[in-house]
């Protein structure tokens, strides 16, 4: 996985294959993954390869309200899903 990601307050997260513990928990088994942990939060890229596709998981968890921006240079289709939960007063 080629990813680059820019967060316009977080500036520049740097990915690892070394995963924090605290995201060891949520990935998947056999799975190739790369992922960061700091003040801003938590990111997780997971890739499942089968017979002629691969599957890519993210995982994004921010403290505080960002915006991203994904680069990679290898071709896929995107589905996007995102669920959010907001603090009631």
């Amino acid at each position: 996985m080629q990813i680059h990601l820019q967060a316009a307050h977080a500036g520049e997260i740097p990915l690892s294959p070394e995963l924090p513990a605290s995201l060891q928990a949520i990935k998947a088994p056999e799975s190739n993954c790369y992922g960061a942990a700091g003040p801003f939060g938590h990111v997780l890229f997971q890739e499942l390869d089968g017979e002629g596709i691969s599957i890519r998981h993210s995982t994004f968890y921010f403290e505080e309200e960002d915006r991203l921006l994904y680069e990679s240079e290898e071709p896929a289709l995107r589905l996007q899903v995102i669920l959010g939960v907001r603090a009631t007063e």
